[in-house]
């Protein structure tokens, strides 16, 4: 069977928070969120190798925690680049040496530390089965469409039950992820982190699985107080 390769990210500098410690490494219940995220991946069976392009100066506080808590799936720790779609790019290279073209690569945010076990597996499953994979949920508010980023008014809606919103983790073959960096670099200018993102900007078709409301993306501080009351719930004594 193909092996699987993790590739964790956590390279951003967590800038919407405030806070002066990037949010991957925030503790939460006794651990950096990063390493809550480590843990579900270093646990599933068919994870083989894990790959952390980090953020630039954090590798040794990284690799200390790493050691702390015995991810010993983390193999490689990578410099993060000036963008999301640089440092996957990072760690696409590190990768390159311990993994044959139809190995899966599997990326998933380091602040999504609420992935469960049943997930990672639903993506490999569908990713071995259409050579790709990513977990979407249903759209539920009403989708209005701006003109420009920054307007303040809207004259489209968009038809929400045909909207997917795309999380992690998201699945490719190593051979076809290359592949798609290497024509990303010649044919997109914006910084399409997501692989679902370079897939259709490429006019790839994007083959999707239900993914999970609780498997939240820690961007604002409120998210950390929510990861933190659900971890507490979570070790309440039953």
């Amino acid at each position: 069977m193909s092996r699987v390769a993790a590739i964790i990210t956590a390279g951003g500098i967590g800038a919407r928070t405030g806070m002066e410690i990037p949010k991957q490494f925030v503790v939460v219940e006794g651990k950096p969120v990063v390493i809550h995220t480590l843990e579900v991946f270093n646990n599933h069976p068919e994870i083989d190798i894990i790959c952390v392009p980090c953020l630039v100066g954090w590798e040794e506080r990284l690799e200390s925690y790493a050691k702390e808590f015995c991810i010993s799936k983390l193999k490689l720790i990578v410099q993060g680049g000036e963008t999301g779609f640089l440092s996957i790019r990072n760690a696409l290279f590190a990768l390159k040496p311990h993994l044959d073209d139809k190995d899966i690569v599997m990326v998933h945010d380091g602040i999504r530390p609420l992935v469960s076990e049943r997930l990672i597996s639903d993506n490999l499953v569908l990713c071995r089965a259409k050579g790709n994979a990513v977990a979407v949920v249903d759209c539920l508010e009403t989708m209005l469409q701006v003109d420009c980023a920054d307007s303040a008014s809207a004259q489209t809606s968009l038809d929400k039950d045909r909207i997917k919103r795309a999380q992690a983790p998201q699945s490719l073959t190593f051979g076809e992820f290359m592949a798609l960096h290497r024509a990303a670099q010649q044919n997109i200018t914006t910084d399409a982190v997501a692989t679902s993102a370079l897939l259709t900007a490429l006019g790839r078709r994007v083959w999707i699985h239900r993914g999970d409301e609780g498997n939240i993306k820690i961007t604002h501080t409120q998210d950390i107080e929510i990861f933190r009351t659900i971890l507490s719930l979570r070790n309440q004594p039953k």
